[in-house]
């Protein structure tokens, strides 16, 4: 008898272990599934394929000399978060910085005074709309308003410029609150200039990068 409660023992230890788990998991419920997202916050890559060259005068009335900044390519890193209204358009903001952007900087007769590497990041008011798509991808439209910094190296100076940007890509969305997003976008940032003549620069940005929302 005894040989037989001792074969019974870890059965029954097993059984009861299992009625625990049952009445534990019957009384939390089944899980809601997850609704769509009020607000998405979003961490990217953003690259620079070469935003070119342009004049920039220096001096204490910015009259005084001219010189031409000459940027390579270079890569940074940003941060969004951003609101939905109604059921294709998002409202944020964004923040990016690409520390370390080749350049080369000549004087006004055409000289190469200096090269290293400056600083290039952008804040950004946003606007976005989802164009369609099917099967958790789909097409997206995107702007924006508000300033461009250029950080330079010695010994030319830095700048804050107005800026917009434009642009679109794709999303895939693999559940309701994740989705991953690369995005081609481009940057006009109207530069300090001598007397009435633009010096707008334009340049192109490409995004990739992870959406969470809440």
């Amino acid at each position: 008898m005894r040989g037989r409660i001792r074969q019974a023992t870890p059965a029954l230890l097993g059984l009861a272990a299992l009625l625990v788990t049952a009445s534990s998991g019957a009384a939390q419920g089944p899980r809601r599934p997850l609704g769509p997202a009020s607000s998405w916050g979003s961490i990217f890559i953003v690259a620079y394929p070469g935003v070119g060259r342009f004049s920039s005068p220096v001096g204490p009335d910015n009259s005084t000399a001219t010189q031409s900044w000459n940027f390579g390519s270079g890569l940074g890193l940003g941060l969004a978060a951003a609101h939905t209204i109604g059921s294709a358009a998002q409202l944020g903001v964004e923040a990016s910085l690409a520390p370390s952007v080749g350049v080369e900087i000549t004087d006004s007769t055409g000289v190469a005074t200096t090269s290293g590497h400056a600083r290039l990041g952008d804040v950004f008011a946003t606007g976005r709309i989802m164009t369609g798509g099917g099967g958790g991808l789909g097409l997206f439209l995107a702007g924006g308003v508000g300033a461009m910094f250029f950080g330079m190296p010695q010994p030319a100076s830095s700048a804050t410029d107005f800026a917009f940007r434009y642009g679109g890509g794709l999303e895939y969305q693999f559940n309701p609150r994740r989705a991953v997003f690369l995005e081609w976008g481009q940057v006009g940032a109207f530069h300090k200039h001598h007397g009435v003549s633009s010096n707008r620069i334009n340049f192109s940005q490409l995004r990739g990068g992870l959406k969470i929302g809440w």
